[in-house]
This record gives C-alpha cells, sequence and structure tokens, in this order.
C-alpha cells in the first residue's frame, strides 16, 4: 500500500515525504515492548519501498527524550514539538530549494 501511494503522489508531480514519527521508545522498553532491531528493519524496510517509488523517509522514531512526552499515550509536550521541527525543517528546505527555481531577470 505504501508503494502504490508514493508512486501516486510522485506521478501527480508532487514529492512523497513519509515521516516516522517519534515514539517513547524508552516507556516502551521499561514495558518489555520495545524491540530496536525489529524496528530499524521495520523502518529500512519502509525506506526502500519509498524510496524504490521515488520518495523520501526521515525516521524520526527515536529523537526524543522521554521528558519530551506527555503522557505515555504519545503525546508530545511544547519542547518535543519544537524537537520535530527542528528536525523536519531543514529535510522540507531542501526540497523546495530543489524545487523553486529562480525564474531568468526580465531587461
Amino acid at each position: 500500500m505504501l508503494a502504490k501511494d508514493v508512486a501516486t503522489i510522485q506521478r501527480h508531480r508532487s514529492q512523497a515525504l513519509v515521516l516516522v514519527a517519534p515514539v517513547n521508545w524508552q516507556a516502551l522498553t521499561e514495558l518489555g515492548i520495545y524491540d530496536a532491531t525489529a524496528v530499524r528493519e521495520s523502518i529500512q524496510t519502509l525506506r526502500e519501498v519509498t524510496e524504490a517509488n521515488g520518495g523520501i523517509l526521515v525516521d524520526l522514531h527515536d529523537i526524543l527524550p522521554e521528558a519530551s512526552f506527555r503522557d505515555r499515550a504519545g503525546h508530545y509536550r511544547p519542547e518535543g514539538d519544537e524537537l520535530i521541527a527542528e528536525r523536519l525543517t531543514p529535510e522540507l528546505m531542501k526540497e523546495l530549494r530543489m524545487r523553486i527555481r529562480p525564474e531568468p531577470r526580465q531587461r
């Protein structure tokens, strides 16, 4: 399904950006339900499928410290939102710079 979605977006001359959202992996580890190896393998599969269809994958799953989560349900505190924005903005800006070309000056 991901392959079809990314391919459809690309076919419409847009850039597909797939985001692996931050998770509270520290809390999940404490609960004994986080398997770092399995998560890495899953993200690698997502990356391969995304890139094979022309998309970009941004992996943020492990960027937030536990203090950036408001609760164990995965809601972010404002500082978590800021960290996400700091990490995601350069990816978005890079893509925008590639797509926006200055027009030649008229004389």
